[in-house]
């Protein structure tokens, strides 16, 4: 008969014996990481704000470049006309070239007939934004498109293009489509134009810069417009409060926690030489 022998372990040096955490010990650890799941929530949160916040700044800007840049699209050919020539049978050099007589321009006097003007704007009640309107002679749809990037009837012989503002949208009323005005920017807060004017001939002229209720009958001498765009981001957030900015008014405006943009950019318009 076999005997069981039951061997006993003998204890490790240097080691007592083994127990489990307290319960403030276990409190603690909790504690601890109820804290570090805290901060890690609290830094998504704000990462995600940046994040937004930074998203919407890249699309208020996108939105400002690409409007500033149909305006200017419009602004850079007002007034222009084609030139035709006299004698097209003859030799280049002998070639003479007039004006197209086709191009009627703007409407500037009210008389319900185009007198030949290729801007002219409206300056808004009490400070709020302006309107623009701008002409040129039309050609194809591939070479002279309106604002809506459209062409316009051959049977109209001129491109008008509206820019004005509603319910916070730049709206563009082209000639393609004019009983239609279609929205080409959001969240814009103000829209404000100025007028250069050349005053004096030779070396004394100057140019004087001018709102559109100081041009007086003076379109048809417009030489440059000034375009100013003001829009303001849909996501607020502390980290937008900050200093004052310079509005297109010239004031300055508090940030309110929402992003703003100022984009101004000056046009001189390509046509003048025609029209002045």
């Amino acid at each position: 008969m076999k005997r069981s022998t039951v061997l006993s372990r003998s204890p490790v040096p240097g080691q007592g014996p083994v127990r489990g955490l307290s319960l403030p010990e276990l409190l603690t650890g909790l504690a601890i990481g109820l804290l570090l799941a805290l901060a890690a929530v609290g830094l998504l949160a704000s990462t995600r704000a940046l994040s937004r916040q930074t998203l919407d700044g890249a699309e208020l800007m996108a939105q400002a470049n690409n409007a500033m840049r149909l305006i200017g699209s419009q602004l850079r050919p007002a007034g222009a006309v084609e030139l035709q020539p006299l004698n097209p049978m003859a030799p280049l050099s002998e070639h003479t070239f007039v004006y197209s007589p086709h191009f009627d321009g703007l409407d500037l006097d009210g008389d319900g007939v185009g007198n030949g003007g290729h801007v002219w704007g409206l300056d808004g009640p009490q400070g709020s934004a302006d309107t623009l309107v701008l002409s040129f002679e039309n050609r194809s749809a591939s070479i002279s498109p309106d604002c809506l990037g459209a062409g316009t009837a051959k049977t109209l012989h001129r491109v008008d293009s509206r820019f004005f503002v509603s319910r916070g949208r730049l709206m563009c009323q082209g000639s393609s489509n004019a009983a239609t005005p279609q929205p080409v920017a959001e969240a814009l807060e103000d829209f404000q134009l100025r007028y250069a004017l050349r005053l004096g001939t030779g070396d004394s002229a100057t140019v004087q810069w001018l709102d559109a209720d100081q041009i007086s009958g003076r379109w048809p001498q417009v030489l440059a417009v000034q375009v100013c765009l003001q829009m303001m981001g849909a996501v607020g957030g502390p980290r937008l409060e900050g200093p004052s900015f310079q509005g297109c008014n010239g004031l300055d405006q508090a940030h309110e926690g929402r992003r703003h943009i100022v984009l101004r950019n000056t046009f001189a318009l390509r046509g003048v030489g025609r029209v002045r």
